[in-house]
């Protein structure tokens, strides 16, 4: 299964759907990008490990948040996103299916080394947007059909009734 490791705020700073918020609400941001990443995942049948930075806190120890398609890494004190990203590159160098979403030049630089595969953010939003669009259209259209299909099936029930109440008027 394909591994997406994702430096977090970078997403955040850099998507629209996001950034302003992240002036005013950093958690709902947070929130915001969880979800999408999630669908994401879930959509391309992926994996991912979101990464952010918590390294200004007392944390001694990383806090990780999982579910069957997502990791949610807070980093513990004194260690930046990068720091534990540049580790999981070294974990996962030369697995052909990992790939690293990050803005940071030197780490993109790592990762390409270490024979992993790199993601610019403003591709990961423009990827996450149109999986977004394609499952809203492919509610949309199931939702249609569904409702086409009730309504056949409305329309045979009311013929049915009608065929006994002629049949029953005729004797």
């Amino acid at each position: 299964m394909e591994i997406l490791i994702i430096d977090a705020y970078n997403v955040i700073n850099h998507w629209p759907k996001t950034a302003e918020i992240a002036k005013e609400d950093m958690a709902n941001a947070r929130d915001i990008l969880n979800e999408a990443v999630l669908n994401y995942a879930s959509y391309k049948g992926i994996h991912t490990i979101v990464v952010y930075d918590a390294y200004q806190t007392e944390t001694v120890k990383p806090i990780v948040e999982e579910n069957a398609r997502m990791q949610i890494v807070y980093t513990k004190k004194n260690q930046t996103a990068d720091a534990y990203i540049e580790a999981l590159v070294h974990r996962y160098a030369k697995r052909e299916d990992v790939c690293v979403v990050t803005s940071d030049w030197t780490l993109q630089k790592m990762v390409l080394s270490g024979g992993l595969i790199r993601k610019p953010v403003s591709e990961l939003i423009l990827e996450m947007t149109a999986a977004e669009q394609k499952m809203r259209l492919d509610y949309e259209k199931d939702n249609h059909k569904k409702q086409a299909g009730e309504k056949e099936h409305k329309n045979q029930l009311l013929r049915l009734q009608l065929e006994k109440i002629d049949k029953n008027k005729r004797g």
